[in-house]
């Protein structure tokens, strides 16, 4: 379907990949800075996909010594490890396994929505916040007029009713339809927790907001925090 292949990142010419490229841009900086710093780089990704870091220059990885860690729960662990990627799994709300700044950056891309209710949600801010100096978090916006993740017009902010009634009257982005009620509100339960400016910097409170923008609203934000200068201890 079109509106699929608008957020299609595996194709890259989509609306979603070209603004994904742009998003990046902040973030190469900050690695180049790291790399200045260090002499490489250790990237926590979380819940992220290898596919993901297709987007960056060609050779940029492995030019600036690169290496990504790459954590997921066991129903999206996925990909093989070699000398720039290794998959772990683990909950990003709870990462004992790491110690405090065990990385130079933790990175996540469209993650935080999908983690559970507020206090996951702040589990998970607690969590990334700690394990690394250098922070690129990204998130959808919850005043921008399209559902991302659905591709539609004001669904997210619908009374629930109405978006029951949604999953059983249209196909949801990937998801397709729900089937009778009681799938429907299952779908409804599992939908993302898009957050707003104010929830954001409460969440991330030692991080600038950058706003991710589409004629002029805000689209998504990046909790982006940067201290490069000894980030190895």
């Amino acid at each position: 379907m079109k509106t699929i292949a608008l957020a299609d990142y595996k194709d890259p010419g989509s609306l979603g990949s070209r603004f994904r490229v742009k998003r990046m841009a902040p973030l190469i900086d900050l690695m180049d800075r790291v790399y200045e710093e260090n002499g490489s780089i250790n990237v926590l990704d979380v819940g992220g996909r290898r596919a993901y870091w297709l987007a960056l220059p060609e050779g940029f990885l492995r030019d600036k010594k690169v290496t990504v860690t790459i954590l997921n729960l066991a129903s999206d662990l996925q990909g093989e490890d070699d000398s720039i990627f290794k998959h772990v799994l683990g909950d990003a709300c709870k990462m004992p396994e790491f110690t405090n700044n065990q990385f130079d950056i933790v990175h996540s891309n469209s993650v935080i929505e999908h983690v559970g209710n507020w206090d996951k949600i702040k589990e998970f801010a607690e969590e990334v916040r700690r394990v690394a100096p250098n922070l690129f978090v990204q998130t959808p916006y919850f005043w921008f007029p399209i559902e991302p993740h659905f591709i539609k017009l004001g669904h997210h902010w619908l009374p629930k009713p109405l978006r029951m009634s949604m999953w059983m009257w249209f196909k949801m982005g990937q998801r397709g339809m729900a089937s009778n009620i009681d799938e429907a509100m299952s779908r409804l339960d599992e939908e993302p927790y898009l957050l707003d400016m104010r929830m954001y910097r409460f969440l991330f409170p030692d991080c600038r907001i950058i706003r991710e923008r589409f004629f002029l609203l805000t689209k998504s934000m990046v909790a982006f925090r940067e201290r490069a200068n000894g980030v190895r201890p």
